[in-house]
């Protein structure tokens, strides 16, 4: 008698499972419901834990980074950029869920704007390459979060240059070169805490 095939949970089957009744229908919608909150909740908690640095006056350190690489890695691109996209609306709507309790249109407008754009392309890219087998090993998790990384800083840097009066080399060494040594640590976090993540969204490795 020859062995069954082993069944491989990929990350879409994970989040978008089949439904076969009305009900079974219904719960995808209030489980990824339930994962955009959270990834929202990430987000904010992310950008509280932050804190100014005079090397780069008005673009503070924080976690939001890690938040959307876990994000990314664990809820696939559609749910990521559906809960930073919710993020980003709350934030724009008056909600104090950017840094230093910041929130409103003209916040947006500040020397971060770039780098909160950047998190929406990065956790869609991110969430794209885990649903492609980024998320089966680490070194390609590694890969797919250093990518994403990259995503935030091009129009952090640029948005940036212009708010310091076109000076790129300048927005190059304020707003990216001070802050790779932490985006490293924390791209290094995020690969160790995802385990925990998958199993906290109730998914596995693929």
């Amino acid at each position: 008698m020859s062995e069954a095939a082993p069944v491989t949970l990929t990350l879409s089957d994970a989040l978008w499972p089949a439904a076969t009744t009305s009900e079974s229908k219904a719960l995808p919608w209030l489980r990824n419901g339930a994962l955009v909150i959270g990834g929202v909740a990430l987000m904010t908690i992310g950008a509280k834990l932050s804190f100014n640095t005079a090397l780069s006056p008005g673009v503070p350190i924080s976690m939001q980074s890690f938040a959307v690489l876990v994000i990314g890695m664990v809820l696939g691109w559609r749910l990521a950029a559906s809960s930073v996209a919710s993020y980003l609306a709350l934030g724009l709507a008056g909600a104090p869920v950017f840094a230093n309790l910041g929130a409103g249109p003209v916040y947006f407008m500040g020397p971060t704007g770039g780098y909160l754009l950047g998190f929406l392309a990065a956790a869609a890219l991110v969430g794209y390459l885990a649903e492609r087998g980024f998320d089966r090993t680490m070194s390609r998790s590694l890969i797919a979060m250093a990518a994403g990384t990259a995503v935030i800083f091009v129009p952090g840097v640029l948005w940036y240059s212009n708010w310091l009066g076109g000076n790129l080399s300048h927005a190059y060494d304020m707003g990216l070169l001070i802050y790779l040594p932490g985006e490293v640590i924390k791209i290094i976090l995020a690969a160790a805490v995802l385990p925990a993540a998958w199993k906290f969204a109730g998914r596995k490795r693929g």
